[in-house]
């Protein structure tokens, strides 16, 4: 085999294991982000439902908090806000909507994709 296909071959090997392994170790993410949302939730209940509004553990402290957060703003919301509060017509809401889309800035990302056959 020349050297630049046992070069590719090598790269190739190395870049299927490495996906492999992200597969495995993203789906362990996933399982444990899970169980930690579920411990948090009764972690929330428990300290609401015994007024704790901290906990204290050998590694530091629990807090239970609440605080108020914007809803995060997408193209639909953005114009209902407008037209809602009277600040553009509806012909000026069309302009908007059109503004937006052909002048949203563009970026090129270049990727591998691979598609599995199994």
């Amino acid at each position: 085999m020349d050297p630049i296909k046992a070069e590719l071959t090598e790269i190739v090997k190395q870049w299927l294991d490495i996906e492999n392994q992200m597969k495995i170790l993203t789906q362990k993410i996933k399982e444990t982000k899970i169980l930690k949302g579920q411990l948090n939730e009764r972690l929330i209940i428990s300290m609401k439902k015994n007024n704790l509004p901290t906990l204290n553990i050998s590694s530091g402290q629990f807090q239970y908090k609440q605080k108020m957060v914007p809803k995060p703003l997408n193209k639909k919301d953005i114009l209902t806000i407008l037209l809602n509060n009277s600040i553009l017509s509806d012909t000026q809401m069309d302009e908007v909507n059109i503004c937006l889309k052909e002048n949203r800035t563009k970026i090129m990302k270049e990727s591998i994709v691979y598609n599995n056959n199994k």
